[in-house]
């Protein structure tokens, strides 16, 4: 009896997450369809990189372990790309008004 109440703590322990974990998933999965959503949908690619860089940011921010770490940098790195090449074609956009047409 013993044994099977030591492998059932054992199982509960393992199945447990570290809080955030979410957000980092959350992140990456944001991040690649902000990178997605840039090719097809514009603005919606933005705002989807937007709240990725700040789920990213909410997951590192937390101490968390090292398989979320690289979800959450996954999706800061794409995150901060889709920010980065949108602003780039604005500014494009600005100085070259007929080159995109």
């Amino acid at each position: 009896m013993n044994e099977l109440t030591q492998a059932n703590v054992q199982l509960e322990q393992k199945q447990k997450r570290p809080m955030g974990s979410g957000y980092a998933l959350a992140g990456m999965i944001l991040g690649i369809c902000g990178l997605i959503g840039m090719l097809t949908l514009r603005y919606l690619g933005d705002m989807a990189a937007v709240i990725a860089l700040v789920y990213s940011i909410m997951a590192l921010r937390k101490k968390l372990g090292s398989p979320y770490v690289g979800m959450a940098i996954a999706g800061l790195v794409m995150g901060i790309l889709v920010v980065l090449i949108s602003i780039a074609s604005m500014v494009l956009l600005i100085i070259y008004p007929y080159a995109f047409i």
